[in-house]
């Protein structure tokens, strides 16, 4: 029972640091087209 505990404390922090990249991945694409957008624009 004890063991079982860190595991599935360790489980649900993969599924949290997961679910926080899913969120942010829009926002460092749309960030990353921005950039690349503006250093076209400077060549």
């Amino acid at each position: 029972m004890a063991s079982a505990l860190p595991a599935k404390l360790g489980l649900s922090t993969v599924i949290a640091a997961h679910a926080a990249v899913y969120r942010l991945l829009p926002q460092l694409i749309s960030a990353g087209s921005v950039w690349v957008s503006l250093r076209r624009g400077e060549n």
